[in-house]
């Protein structure tokens, strides 16, 4: 659907449904090319679309570039495929927290197509070209929105591995917002651009241009719908039920397959919705009004031509007035019967309106695409037992490719296991039934998700799990949470790990699946809790065990695993020439120093049994300690490295302050100001740096923090002001003190401390984050599992010349050399 109008002098425009199907550039180009058009005006754009086709994507966006006001763009349910390009069009984007965008590679669909090697390599060539061409396009996009050229390269490299990993990538509202694309996340009811439900249907409820063999319903299938919606609140109700026969009739009516995702969208906001009086009004005179002329349409001629006489005869007929008033009795009852009638019908008409607005928006591409993945996944399968029919569920539930091979392998794994039958939880008491299906995942996660905040769990872990886990709103599995929980939180000394130990312990020992421990989960569970686990503990890690050390650094994704060119510009500054009026502007070259650096790849892992898991009385501490071991081990590798590049960088000759005898702190210090002061480049440009943070020794703290926090000199009889109060951002980190002692060229005295600028350091990985992290879990026949984790990334210390090494006697002791008070003798350092 495309509307296009004019208000309060700003100019309208709603695009609902696919891009080239449901609203094409013609169409727009009509609309918006009028004489009384005025293009100089806002153009508030609401969209709505699963994407379409990419000619004609593009050639709208081409539209909007040449419509010269400015353009403001609200998406309602989603902007993906090629709507994204129009999402990010605008000076404003504006979303819902019921929104998404999903960016992927372009799609060819063919039918009965038989395809030869050369085809598919001419297929495969235009698709990589088709790519290219939409990363482009989006790197345009980016380019004009009021970012920085960094955040453009960064983000332009995010998308290029999204167009080109094969993936359904879905952006949610706040990562568009965390990435500057999103300008304003708000409810659904700010950005919706209808002000009744009956605006809404109009606008969603439009016949496709290919629907008329579906152009309404009968009489009597409308008021069967009538009493569905009478019995139901919403779509889903409906199909929780056990009347199969509605239900079937329900599909059948509304195409209910294809349009799930509008169905969501309506559900929730129908009630934000309102219906004036004035409104229903108009609705049932414009519905009483067609109903009366389909009707008339309907009836054969004999039928009009008999009420037609009837009629005449009624007025030449000249009765006795008793008998006029009996007739004139009679027809007030009839038109009484038929404006009830007709109020029916017009209920029936609105319900019936609802589910042709279902069928209206139809994800047809996304739908058909899923369609034929989930088909070929099944393709060698079908004379398995049972794969049939978990073939039909998949397609009917539209579950994604995913989790669709992982049910494939759960069943090809438990063909030759005995059945067991499921648990339900009802008021923490365990009761037999087929129907519930709660796994240790499922309890898991609302676990991580809703209730670990408020039993005492270490904060940076509790953090890290509600930052990624989505709520599952499941009672009976929250009930059973609750009683590890309770079980769990009798002792307050237990850690995150044992509190967790617990949980897995109350589940598996108390048959849970039907089976003690977690040794018998089903191997798609296993690894999934098992990546989980590993990513929640590195997340904890980084955010709170190495939030000091990260701080020195900014991280840029690089996307790929190509070459990364660092340039850094080698000129000096330059004074402007005097010049008479009209003399030629004298032009200077740039020169730049270069250096190709690559990603760097570590990888780890761990192997265990599956019997080692019923260790400790069937505990899992082995498994849990295991999983965050590899954890700690991640994180430790990304934090040694940033201190290896800080003690390893070529520092310059003259920045280097050797204390070789004890000396005053408070001369050190002013010496690392000097130093700061006359840092030049080999132009001899003053770099105008400012010392930023004081790396040092976790056990230097204690020996720092008292001169630093003290606001007077300590140990003055007079009280003079302190002038490095507050004065450096501290970063402590023990691990120095290996990275010192194990410097390239010689080792130092482990408790040198260095002096940087702000944004030192730089780590590229291939994602917006200080650490990529890859994980793959695999079991073996012989039920071994076998963790593995990959990260990529590597440390880039920009201007090393202006980091200031305090380097301490090599057998020196810190306190023995940097006093906090002034000594009686003392040496000046130089």
């Amino acid at each position: 659907m495309i509307k296009f109008f004019e208000k309060d002098k700003q100019n309208y425009l709603y695009l609902i449904g696919v891009v080239g199907y449901d609203f094409t550039a013609e169409e727009l180009q009509s609309l918006i090319s009028h004489d009384d058009v005025d293009v100089n005006t806002p153009l508030n754009i609401y969209l709505d679309s699963p994407g379409g086709f990419i000619n004609e994507g593009l050639t709208i966006l081409s539209l909007f570039d040449m419509y010269p006001g400015e353009k403001r763009v609200s998406v309602g349910f989603q902007a993906s495929s090629i709507a994204s390009f129009l999402a990010l069009c605008g000076s404003h984007l504006r979303m819902s927290y019921l929104s998404q965008m999903i960016v992927h590679s372009c799609n060819v669909s063919y039918e009965f197509v038989t395809l030869s090697i050369k085809e598919i390599d001419e297929l495969k060539t235009l698709m990589t070209t088709l790519n290219n061409k939409l990363v482009d396009v989006y790197e345009n996009l980016f380019k004009r929105k009021n970012l920085e050229e960094a955040h453009v390269d960064q983000l332009t490299n995010l998308f290029r591995s999204y167009v080109t990993s094969g993936n359904d990538n879905i952006l949610l509202p706040s990562k568009l917002q965390e990435i500057k694309l999103c300008d304003e996340v708000v409810d659904i009811k700010e950005v919706l651009p209808f002000k009744t439900f009956k605006e809404l249907l109009e606008c969603y409820g439009q016949k496709s241009k290919n629907d008329a063999q579906n152009r309404g319903l009968s009489k009597e299938q409308n008021a069967r719908l009538n009493g569905i919606f009478s019995q139901f609140d919403n779509f889903e109700d409906l199909l929780k039920s056990e009347n199969k026969e509605e239900i079937e009739f329900f599909k059948n009516s509304v195409a209910y397959q294809n349009n799930a995702s509008l169905v969501n969208f309506v559900n929730q906001v129908k009630d934000s919705l309102e219906m004036t009086n004035k409104d229903l009004k108009e609705e049932n005179k414009s519905a009483t009004e067609q109903e009366e002329k389909d009707q008339v349409e309907k009836e054969p001629e004999d039928m009009q031509e008999e009420k037609e006489e009837k009629a005449n005869n009624f007025a030449k007929e000249d009765e006795e007035v008793e008998e006029d008033e009996e007739v004139e009795e009679e027809n007030n009852t009839e038109e009484d019967d038929d404006q009830e009638e007709e109020k029916e019908d017009e209920k029936s008409e609105t319900k019936a309106q609802v589910s042709r607005e279902e069928k209206r928006v139809s994800n047809r591409e996304t739908n058909a695409s899923l369609y034929k993945k989930i088909s070929n996944l099944f393709k060698d399968r079908l004379n398995i037992k049972g794969m049939p029919e978990l073939m039909l569920d998949c397609i009917e539930k539209g579950i994604s490719v995913e989790e669709t091979k992982n049910k494939i392998i759960n069943h090809l794994q438990n063909l030759n296991k005995p059945e067991i039958k499921e648990v339900k939880v009802n008021n923490m008491h365990v009761t037999e039934t087929e129907n519930a299906k709660p796994t240790l995942l499922q309890a898991v996660s609302y676990l991580l998700a809703k209730e670990i905040s408020n039993q005492g769990y270490d904060a940076g872990l509790a953090k890290a799990i509600q930052s990624r886990m989505h709520i599952l709103k499941n009672e009976n599995v929250a009930n059973r949470v609750n009683e590890a929980f309770a079980h769990a939180s009798q002792n307050s000394t237990l850690t995150s790990q044992q509190k967790l130990g617990v949980l897995f312990n109350t589940f598996g020992e108390k048959k849970f699946r039907g089976e003690p421990s977690l040794n018998n989960l089903s191997s798609g569970d296993f690894k999934e809790l098992t990546e989980l686990f590993y990513r929640v503990e590195v997340e904890a890690e980084l955010e709170y065990s190495m939030e000091q050390t990260l701080s020195l650094t900014a991280n840029k994704a690089t996307g790929d695993y190509n070459d990364i060119i660092v340039s850094t510009q080698e000129a000096g500054l330059f004074e402007f020439e005097e010049v008479t009026e009209g003399a030629k502007t004298p032009m200077k070259g740039l020169d730049y120093k270069t250096k190709s650096i690559n990603l760097k790849s570590y990888k780890l892992g761990f192997n265990m049994t599956f019997e080692s898991l019923r260790k400790s009385s069937g505990s899992i501490d082995v498994y849990l300690d295991h999983v965050r071991k590899l954890a700690l081990s991640a994180i430790h590798t990304l934090r040694v490295k940033v201190l290896q590049a800080v003690v390893n960088a070529e520092k310059a000759t003259a920045n280097i302050i050797e204390v070789q005898n004890p000396t005053y702190m408070y001369d050190v210090l002013t010496t690392v100001k000097q130093k700061f002061v006359t840092l030049k480049d080999k132009n001899g440009v003053h770099y105008n740096a400012q010392p930023k943070y004081l790396l040092a020794s976790g056990q230097l703290e204690a020996l720092i923090n008292p001169f630093m926090d003290n606001t007077t000199v300590p140990g003055l009889a007079n009280a003079e002001s302190n002038p490095f109060y507050n004065a450096f951002t501290r970063v402590y980190d023990s691990n120095l003190e290996k990275a010192n002692a194990e410097r390239k060229g010689g080792a130092l005295n482990p408790l040198d401390i260095y002096i940087l600028p702000d944004n030192p350091i730089v780590v590229y990985s291939l994602e917006a984050q200080p650490l990529t992290i890859n994980t793959d879990v695999t079991i073996t026949p012989e039920k071994d599992v076998e963790v593995r984790s990959r990260m990529d990334f590597v440390v880039y210390v920009k201007k090393p010349e202006q980091i200031v090494h305090v380097k301490l006697k090599a057998d020196g002791k810190f306190e023995d050399l940097l006093l906090p008070q002034k000594p009686l003798l003392m040496k000046t350092v130089k």
